[in-house]
C-alpha cells in the first residue's frame, strides 16, 4: 500500500520540485509530499522528503502552525506498519502566531509516520493526526 501511495503521488511532488527549482530555491532532496489538518487554532503537516540529503531513503517532519491558539504537536512513527505508534520527536508547544518544524526523521523502508496536533483555546480540547505515510 505504501509502494502504491508513493507512485501516485511521485508526479505530484515531481511537479512541486520542479516549481521549487524554477524559483530558485536551493532544495536537497528530490521532492517534498505534505498531508496535512487542521483545528480551530492549529494546523499540522506530515512533510515528506525524498532522497533526504542524497540518501536514497524518505524523511519526515512535522510542521505545527498556531493561528490563533496554544498548540502542541509531534512527529509520530511505526515500525510495523502502523500497528503501535511512538512519538518520533520531542511534543513541541507553540504560542498564537508561531510556526516550527522539526527534526526530520527516517522514514524509509520498514517505516511509517504521522504529525499530530492538540488544542485546548478555551472552546474546547481537539486531537487530530495526518494520514499516515
Amino acid at each position: 500500500m505504501k509502494t502504491r501511495a508513493r507512485r501516485a503521488l511521485t508526479g505530484v511532488a515531481t511537479a512541486a520540485a520542479a516549481a521549487t527549482l524554477a524559483l530558485g530555491v536551493a532544495t536537497n532532496a528530490e521532492a517534498a509530499v505534505m498531508y496535512s489538518v487542521s483545528t480551530y487554532s492549529c494546523k499540522v503537516s506530515l512533510d515528506i522528503i525524498h532522497n533526504y540529503n542524497g540518501s536514497g531513503h524518505d524523511y519526515a517532519a512535522a510542521t505545527i502552525t498556531s493561528v490563533n491558539g496554544d498548540c502542541l504537536g509531534a512527529l509520530w512513527r511505526s515500525s510495523d506498519g502502523g500497528k503501535t505508534w511512538l512519538a518520533g520527536s520531542t511534543d513541541y508547544y507553540e504560542s498564537p502566531g508561531h510556526t516550527f518544524t522539526t527534526s526530520y526523521y527516517y522514514d524509509g523502508p520498514g517505516y511509517v509516520s504521522k504529525a499530530h496536533i492538540q488544542e485546548n483555546d478555551g472552546w474546547g480540547f481537539a486531537d487530530k493526526f495526518t494520514p499516515s505515510y
